[in-house]
Order: structure tokens, then sequence, then C-alpha cells
């Protein structure tokens, strides 16, 4: 494997030149392993987070030596790929990985409902059957405040945890996510599900009509204020210009989750 393209013999016997590049150096063993993962497929800047999705789901975290190999073979800074990585808490950096050993993370969710709850007496707790192949870590919101509290095994989430029912799921090795019976999309559907989206598509109702909806609807904005969304939006489709709809999933704390029915 070339590792320095940009340092050939003739441009070494110019000058006195560096023989190896700065910052951390690939390693034959991890290209390889992120280079056989990645086979074929045409790399994007904005698809960094799915690569990143891609070698923790394979390798269980994501090692610095795979991540210094990403950055090779993406051609993307390592700096911007921490950055990224770094950002999201369910992505597990482990540093200076001289073994892979099997590792499971388990998060201790610790927004305030589970503080509330003993979540950190429980992260303490846990910490203790801490070893090579589980590290125990807290963890944002996890969006579960009605079962707090709440930890992450792997992918499973164990509700109403206790320092039993999670080393249980540790020692069972329950780490795959649990899928809950729901309801499929033709089923909603054919019960009405999106059926005035479906009118909206084929200009069979007004915007008067789908502002008068919303009304009907109840629903409110979760920040706080509890504002009419159909208010709001009569209000914005009064002012001349394009009109941009911002929507923000990502909310974590009790006030927002109780709302979540109306």
């Amino acid at each position: 494997m070339n590792k320095f393209i940009s340092q050939n013999d003739t441009s070494l016997k110019k000058k006195k030149r560096r023989w190896k590049p700065k910052g951390r150096q690939v390693e034959d063993k991890f290209y390889e392993e992120v280079s056989n993962l990645f086979h074929g497929t045409n790399f994007k800047r904005d698809e960094l987070i799915e690569y990143l999705h891609i070698l923790q789901d394979n390798f269980g975290v994501l090692y610095d030596k795979h991540l210094v190999s990403l950055s090779t073979i993406t051609n993307l800074p390592l700096s911007e790929i921490y950055e990224v990585a770094t950002f999201y808490a369910h992505f597990n950096i482990v540093k200076n990985s001289e073994t892979f050993e099997p590792l499971k993370i388990v998060r201790v969710c610790e927004s305030l409902t589970c503080e509330l709850f003993g979540a950190q007496k429980l992260l303490k707790d846990l910490k203790k059957s801490e070893n090579k192949n589980i590290k125990v870590v807290p963890g944002p919101c996890m969006g579960r405040c009605d079962v707090a509290p709440t930890v992450c095994v792997g992918k499973n989430y164990v509700d109403n945890a206790s320092l039993t029912s999670v080393e249980d799921a540790i020692k069972n090795k329950n780490f795959e996510a649990v899928i809950p019976s729901y309801i499929s999309l033709d089923e909603y559907k054919k019960n009405g599900g999106y059926k005035i989206s479906q009118q909206i598509k084929e200009g069979k109702i007004t915007d008067k009509q789908i502002i008068t909806s919303l009304k009907d609807s109840g629903l409110k904005g979760k920040g706080g204020a509890g504002f009419p969304t159909g208010m709001k939006w009569e209000i914005v489709s009064k002012y001349s210009g394009k009109k941009y709809v911002a929507v923000n999933g990502d909310e974590g704390e009790p006030g927002t989750f109780k709302d979540r029915y109306y």
C-alpha cells in the first residue's frame, strides 16, 4: 500500500523533506479492514455519518485506527471525522486500541427524569461490573421518561432499570434492540392515516382548509409556550414570499415528553 503519494523519490532528492506525513499514521492491518468493509463504495462527504454507523455496527465501537484509515480512504480530514464521531453520544470511540476485544457499551440515561429515579446510583453500581468487554457510561436523554430510569445495553433498552435487570441483560447477552408491536404503514393508511396529506397532494383541499384542520386537531408547539400550530400557520400565511417549515424532533426534557399525546 502506498501511503505517501505526495512523497516520491524525485521530490525527496530535491531538498530535505520529512519522510512521513504529519499526524497519526495508517497501519496496514486496519486500512485493509476498512478498505474491505467499504469495497466498491462511492464515497460522499455528506454520508460520513453513515460510514461511521457501518464501522460501529461491524466492529462494535469506533476504533481510532479505523478512523485514521477511513480518513485516508475518504480523503476527509481526521479532525472532521472525529468532530462528527464525538458529537453523537451513540458513537463510541476507543483510543489507542492495541487489542480488539468484543466491546459492548452500557449507557445509563442521565436526563432529569432518570436522575429523579436513581440513575446516578445505578450508574455508580454498574461501573463496578465493568470489564474489558463491557464499558458503562452516562448517556443523554433517551426519550423514555415514562419508564425511568432507562439503561441502553448495546442497542437494547432496559426500562424501569435496576442493577439486577441490567446485569441479567448483560449476562444473557441481550444486546440487540427489541422491536415492539406496531401498526404497519398500510394499516395506518387504511384506517385514515395521511388522508389529509393525500388530499393536499391531489389538490382537493385549500390552504384555508389546511389551517382549519390544524386548528381543529388541537396541535400545539412543544417548546413550552404551547402555541397553537394552526394559529401560527395562519399568521405566517398572511406574509408574502416563500414559506419554510422547520421540524425539530429532538427534544430531551419531561415537559416535552408529557405532551406527546396532544
